[in-house]
């Protein structure tokens, strides 16, 4: 009987809080919710003031480098997932560049602000903490997560249950965490995947994301590393604890290693990354410890292998899709690693000691002794050389063979042949099919298709038709075509595909984090995948698609090298590769550069990048061709700027 008044009550509150928006002023308004807060909710929530659209989530974020990339690859996992819209603040006890830059891109509205702030904070609706073994619920208002996200509500009941299933080790987390690792590797659970919840919110390591700012790409040509082959190593510590951790591997090893590397492979450049906490390793060839990190990134992301110990830099060099020979003592390593890297456990009898002992990152109990720690120093740099050998004698012999095996250009003649296609597009989504001075609209999941598309779309359609005869279902990307609507179809039509852009907020007409929302909303209800991941790190693994489309956006971007090199990184052997491009006959003149264009292509600048990207049997547009391509987009009246026509080119990955 309690239950049922109780909730007769929160109805009748309900309704006076809807009924004093209309007449009550806005300052006293906000006095009577709080006060309905604090004496009717007050067992829920701390007196918040609430923003009726946008739900406000409080994070808290503790431990290293490591620890914050993984919390904001849970965070952003969990805003695609969301069905409203919703603002997180993000709470940091690190003010280093590096915890900034993490966050500086991701595609959910936020703000960052100091950790001592925290706890003190109010007017959210949830308030949660990150730490190194769980996600801790500390305040929260349930009927305002219900009326927005019941998903979200779901979720939450799920962590309260785990959280109070392993209640020893979320309050007692730190002196318990050696025991908590164990716990999860025989639930056959990792660092990422513990975060789960046993299944209740899907989460992996392939949910994370590092974006890339190539404004920062001129440190490859600074350092004399843009045409050189190159390994990164990394000897540092998180100053937290201490400058010399027991987990570091012993730096006279690296020089040892170095000098070996040298001496086997003396075309090989050795560059040292970290902290300018770091000490210098003699025998590497260049050092880079005091590198801003957003150059360090870039250095990280293209070397063909790192070397460290267990580190914040082994997950960055992670989420950059590489490789690295990481080496584990104190730590555990089922709990840590990577199945992709090449993993090497001391053979020392103690090893896995972390936070049996509050010192444990700075003294070796089982020896009294500080760094290195013995079980460090059982891992010799013969060891380490063996596997470093195996792994670059097969990078440095492996080459790929890129074809170019198609290139058009638009033309009234192609137009009228491609139409019966987009007809199929526009029937397949009940939309009227308009003339190429027009946009297409479709309202329902706000996606579009632009004026020159509608020969853009077709001829990649054409293409993945004809690829289909050689490779049936393919897995297919479609890499910065948020808004478009080829994707939506491909879906519709049976394919396997998703997409991957910085964001989904482009919208010419509405509000771009409604517009966000509808469009992520629409595609879990279809079953498109829709990621977030940018041109220059597509967060999968090599050799994943067998085709990739990437319409309309390279004239968006500068550094297309790199950006053509990444999409044929993680294309399969006899995979495609379908770009289509704007295009102009000859180098920019004033005006091209409008409407977010930062360099369109020419038949010059075509060669080039196809070139550096070491593509065979390279055709070009001729100026005849484009000629003609631009007096035909003047006579079908195409909504595009005038002395700009649209082209396209498929390159093929050999076997």
């Amino acid at each position: 009987m309690r239950s049922i008044i109780k909730s007769i009550l929160k109805i009748i509150i309900k309704l006076m809080q809807k009924l004093l928006v209309k007449i009550i002023p806005g300052a006293f308004r906000k006095k009577i919710k709080n006060y309905l807060a604090r004496n009717y909710f007050k067992d829920y929530i701390n007196t918040a003031v609430y923003n009726d659209d946008v739900l406000r989530i409080a994070v808290l974020i503790q431990g290293g480098y490591g620890d914050i990339l993984i919390s904001n690859a849970w965070i952003n996992q969990l805003y695609s997932k969301l069905e409203c819209n919703v603002h997180f603040d993000i709470y940091l006890r690190d003010s280093r560049p590096i915890s900034y830059f993490i966050f500086k891109f991701m595609p959910y509205k936020h703000k960052l602000l100091k950790d001592q702030l925290f706890y003190n904070a109010k007017n959210y609706d949830l308030k949660i903490e990150f730490d190194i073994t769980y996600i801790k619920i500390l305040d929260w208002i349930p009927y305002r997560i219900i009326e927005k996200d019941h998903k979200l509500y779901d979720l939450l009941l799920k962590i309260a249950e785990y959280n109070i299933k392993y209640d020893k080790f979320v309050n007692y987390h730190s002196p318990s965490f050696g025991t908590w690792a164990s716990l999860m590797v025989m639930q056959g659970k990792n660092r990422w995947t513990g975060l789960d919840f046993n299944g209740a919110f899907e989460f992996n390591s392939s949910m994370g994301i590092l974006h890339l700012d190539y404004n920062y790409i001129h440190i490859l040509e600074k350092l004399g590393l843009s045409n050189r082959q190159y390994v990164t190593v990394h000897f540092g510590s998180d100053l937290r604890f201490s400058r010399n951790q027991v987990k570091l591997w012993p730096l006279e090893y690296y020089d040892d290693l170095c000098r070996k590397i040298k001496k086997q492979y003396p075309n090989l450049v050795i560059v040292q990354v970290g902290g300018d906490n770091s000490e210098k390793i003699k025998n590497a060839d260049i050092n880079c410890i005091k590198l801003p990190m957003e150059e360090s990134l870039i250095v990280l992301k293209h070397s063909l292998l790192h070397i460290d110990s267990e580190s914040g830099l082994v997950h960055m060099k992670y989420l950059l899709k590489g490789k690295s020979i990481v080496l584990f003592g104190p730590t555990p390593i089922e709990y840590f690693k990577y199945e992709e890297n090449i993993n090497i456990n001391s053979p020392f009898r103690c090893t896995n000691c972390m936070w049996l002992m509050n010192d444990w990152f700075c003294h070796c109990h089982a020896f009294d002794t500080s760094y290195p720690a013995e079980c460090m120093k059982a891992i010799s740099p013969d060891m380490v050389m063996e596997e470093f050998a195996g792994f670059m004698d097969d990078e440095l012999h492996k080459e790929d063979n890129f074809y170019q095996t198609d290139l058009e250009i638009y033309n009234s003649d192609s137009l009228k042949n491609y139409e019966p296609i987009m007809k199929e597009i526009c029937n397949t989504f009940d939309l009227e099919k308009k003339p190429v001075s027009e946009n297409i609209y479709y309202g329902d999941g706000k996606f579009y298709i632009h004026a020159s598309k509608q020969w853009e779309y077709p001829f990649v359609i054409k293409k993945v038709r004809e690829y289909e005869k050689e490779r049936p279902s393919p897995k297919i990307a479609d890499v910065g075509g948020g808004a478009g609507l080829i994707a939506p179809y491909l879906t519709h039509k049976g394919y396997d595909i998703s997409v991957y852009d910085i964001d989904y907020k482009c919208d010419h007409n509405g509000n771009p984090e409604l517009t966000e929302r509808t469009r992520l909303n629409y595609a879990e209800k279809i079953d498109l995948k829709l990621k977030f991941g940018n041109i220059f790190n597509i967060p999968v693994e090599d050799i994943t698609f067998d085709i990739i489309t990437c319409i309309s956006v390279v004239e968006h971007i500068s550094e297309k090298e790199y950006a053509i090199n990444e999409m044929l990184r993680v294309l399969k052997p006899g995979g495609i590769l379908i770009v289509t491009y704007d295009l102009i006959a000859n180098l920019q003149e004033d005006g091209m550069y409008e409407n977010g264009r930062t360099e369109i292509f020419s038949p010059a600048i075509i060669q080039d990048i196809l070139k550096k990207c070491k593509v065979k049997s390279i055709n070009i547009h001729t100026q005849e061709d484009i000629q003609k391509s631009l007096a035909d987009m003047e006579t079908d009246n195409v909504n595009i700027t005038a002395g700009i026509t649209v082209g396209g080119f498929v390159i093929k990955k050999g076997y």
